[in-house]
């Protein structure tokens, strides 16, 4: 079993942003929030490796969540948080879901699909920390889903020319024009036009989810608000950082770098934390998925 110091240091070595961010979040929410990116980081990793044992972690760690009995033990951390959050199995299962897709080779077809990924891969996420940040208003979750999609596809943008590497394009093939991943590791003149204008078309879409995802904040307790609102601007602010430069599509991650982190740690700005209703036309892509405005089924 892990010691709180030893998520925190998971945290903090894979991810600044969210350290940074968590450090506003009080002491005990702060280690709830690191074991859930521990389980979530620790099936990323998996699917960035695929081989049959690792595809058998996963399904064990499928199982273990479909039973409520671990048999793995990054299960045992997430079956806790889920008892004392009462989380339901659907948003885990829709996140491992996800996780699969990305074991086998990945081709978006459509926006559609590539909304429907988000959710799963990281949308579920923000579902998640709703319940551990005691979220009662059932609104707020369709705003935490939509600053989770914010993000992964922020995540999305940063990581082209990794991706594909791993033969894991993201872009939908209609904004691409069927380009393949070895046009996206070797563009032509004409290849980098399409990618950059894919590429700027998934940055404004994100922009779109984070403008919601700001306007779900007033529903959280207030003294969870300006960690969540500081890791939304952390994120977003890569996506900005990509716009700046000649080409969108790059080589190697793009970061935002430590002073400008510590700037935004500090700087909060009111003006994404509007009151405003949920456009539910930002899950039209998602019906049927768990507790999306479209899904009736499924309570807080």
């Amino acid at each position: 079993m892990h010691s709180a110091k030893q998520f925190f240091k998971h945290l903090r070595f894979h991810s600044s942003s969210f350290y940074l961010a968590s450090l506003w979040l009080p002491a005990s929410k702060r280690i709830d929030a690191a074991k859930l990116y521990y389980f979530c980081r620790y099936l990323d990793d998996i699917a960035d490796i695929p081989n049959l044992e690792q595809v058998n972690i996963i399904n064990q760690m499928c199982h273990d969540i479909q039973s409520g009995q671990p048999s793995h033990p990054v299960s045992t951390h997430m079956l806790t948080l889920m008892s004392q959050y009462q989380i339901d199995s659907a948003i885990p299962l829709a996140l491992i879901n996800g996780i699969q897709k990305d074991l086998k080779p990945v081709a978006i077809s459509s926006e559609k699909m590539l909304l429907v990924y988000a959710y799963e891969v990281a949308g579920t996420v923000g579902l998640m920390m709703s319940h551990l940040l005691d979220t009662t208003d059932k609104k707020a979750l369709y705003h935490a889903i939509d600053l989770g999609i914010a993000m992964q596809l922020t995540n999305i943008a940063r990581d082209i020319y990794e991706d594909a590497l791993l033969n894991r394009i993201y872009l939908p093939k209609d904004w691409v024009c069927g380009m393949t991943a070895k046009d996206i590791l070797n563009p032509s003149a004409t290849h980098t036009v399409i990618i950059n204008r894919a590429l700027n078309q998934l940055l404004q879409l994100a922009n779109d989810y984070y403008k919601s995802g700001y306007a779900g904040i007033k529903y959280l307790p207030k003294k969870y608000r300006k960690a969540i609102f500081r890791a939304a601007q952390l994120y977003q602010s890569i996506g900005h950082e990509l716009q700046q430069k000649d080409t969108l599509l790059q080589k190697k991650k793009t970061t935002t770098g430590l002073g400008k982190k510590l700037y935004l740690t500090v700087k909060i700005s009111k003006a994404g934390m509007i009151s405003s209703h949920h456009d539910q036309a930002l899950h039209n892509a998602l019906i049927n998925l768990p507790l999306t405005n479209h899904e009736t089924t499924k309570s807080l």
